[in-house]
């Protein structure tokens, strides 16, 4: 198998899917609607084979490697299949506030889909053909259902197979767009007499038969254009993942995070991650094996359990200022622990731990602080516990918890506790700006999320991060559903 990552082993399971279009996308948002009635439908076909010959042409040079955004919107659908029930529930939430437009014929819950599935591997040939049809749905055609099959076929799929394209135009963000296309695919199914006929098929892309996947986005003019292809495969299993160094520290991958010049190696096949930060190998074996991944001075290797379901393993790749912090604190732990004085070795884990919560390392590293810190953790996860129930209490009674935690660990930790009250004083702001009427909150909405962005960027702890990020969600949902509203009236 080729190490190049636009070069991965040649995948020939046969893909079809067609998709109708708006006749006339609106300019801001998009959805998919049926075309006109079946009687009067046509299908439009358009000399794919001739542009997916050029785009071959050019992607071979640039060796069919995925933006960063391309990868987002992968990762977002895998964290999808992996929980499906939290992902319908934020795509509900947003058909709800009318964030994205539905209507009752195409939107409805499909629990056909729940359950956890495999996570989707990329696949560049199949890049290739949702960049193909990306470029041809630049200008809409009145009236005309897309068939996709012409640039399938080229690209060594037989469209008499079942297998999936989507579609999302002109959406404000890339969170939208793929909203979009989770609550409004439409697929074609064999019908009477050889004809095909489109049906609503929501959720369908979160079935564990789809294996393998390219992803096509484009930006212009302030829209977002988005092209999902997802295929069977016909390796007996696909691994792959996202190699990213978290500026944010926030746990997830997000564009311009991705990690070049990553070498991944797995059962004698070896490839280079992308600018993105991506890799993807289809193998010919189903046995339990070992992949190493190698960034510079550093290398983690991860087993991949045995059996044909696609597997993902992403790396969090730690910084050397954060490796060089976390040894100092490790030492100066050690030291203490080494002597007789319980109130300095109490000090000096208490300083490890903290100071470590926020910092990305390697398993090593993570392993002996947690063997370290041992001792003091049941302590400082009931502390943890306190400050957050206390943040629906009055303020009085917010006081008082925090002065006894402050008291119990005699001052050891006063930058922790410093960015818990800025915690609590967020949250106050926030219970204020959701009590407001909508008027209100136009007016507020700029120094409350001013104030949740200052958290996320100091939050002194991963779960109070994790509370801004939640809380930020909620000021952009209740804002929407404001706007929904009043365009309701």
């Amino acid at each position: 198998m080729s190490p190049s990552p636009g070069r991965a082993s040649r995948v020939t399971q046969p893909l079809t899917a067609a998709f109708p279009q708006l006749s006339s996308p609106p300019a801001s948002r998009s959805t998919w609607l049926p075309s006109a009635p079946e009687s009067t439908q046509h299908m439009w076909r358009i000399p794919l084979l001739v542009l997916l010959s050029s785009c071959l042409a050019a992607a071979e040079a640039a060796k069919a490697v995925p933006t960063g955004e391309e990868t987002q919107i992968l990762e977002r659908l895998n964290q999808h299949r992996a929980n499906w029930v939290a992902g319908d529930q934020r795509i509900t939430e947003a058909a709800r506030i009318q964030e994205i437009p539905v209507g009752d014929q195409i939107w409805s819950m499909d629990k056909a889909g729940a359950g956890q599935s495999p996570p989707l591997v990329f696949n560049p040939e199949l890049i290739l053909v949702a960049r193909a049809l990306l470029a041809e749905h630049a200008t809409p055609v009145a009236k005309g259902r897309f068939d996709a099959a012409p640039a399938m076929k080229a690209n060594g799929y037989d469209p008499g197979k079942t297998n999936l394209a989507m579609f999302a135009y002109d959406a404000g963000s890339l969170s939208i767009a793929y909203e979009v296309m989770l609550t409004n695919v439409i697929s074609e199914v064999p019908w009477y007499n050889n004809t095909m006929r489109p049906i609503l098929a929501n959720s369908e892309a979160l079935k564990p038969e789809f294996r393998e996947a390219g992803v096509a986005v484009g930006s212009a003019k302030g829209k977002v254009d988005v092209v999902i292809v997802l295929g069977n495969g016909t390796a007996k299993r696909y691994l792959g993942g996202i190699c990213y160094a978290d500026a944010n520290r926030d746990g997830r991958y997000a564009v311009n995070e991705g990690k070049a010049g990553v070498v991944v190696s797995c059962a004698g096949s070896t490839m280079t991650t992308d600018p993105a930060g991506a890799w993807w190998l289809p193998l010919e074996s189903a046995d339990a094996t070992d992949v190493t991944l190698t960034s510079a001075d550093q290398t983690i290797t991860r087993t991949a359990a045995k059996g044909a379901a696609s597997q993902q393993i992403n790396w969090r790749i730690p910084s050397k200022a954060d490796l060089k912090d976390a040894d100092r604190l490790i030492a100066d732990a050690e030291k203490a622990v080494a002597g007789s004085d319980d109130e300095r070795t109490r000090a000096a884990l208490v300083k490890l731990l903290v100071g470590t919560r926020m910092k990305i390392l390697d398993d090593d590293r993570t392993k002996h602080i947690t063997t370290l810190v041992d001792p003091i953790q049941s302590d400082f996860k009931e502390t943890l516990h306190q400050i957050e129930s206390s943040l629906n209490e009055e303020p009085d009674e917010i006081m008082k918890r925090f002065s006894d935690q402050k008291k119990a660990w005699k001052n050891a930790m006063p930058a922790w506790f410093k960015s818990a009250e800025a915690l609590a004083q967020t949250h106050q702001q926030l219970v204020e700006f959701l009590a407001a009427s909508a008027e209100q909150q136009e007016h507020l909405k700029i120094p409350m999320v001013n104030a949740l962005k200052a958290g996320i960027a100091q939050p002194g702890d991963p779960s109070f991060l994790e509370q801004y990020l939640n809380w930020l969600s909620q000021v952009d949902r209740t804002q929407s559903e404001a706007i929904g509203d009043k365009s309701a009236d």
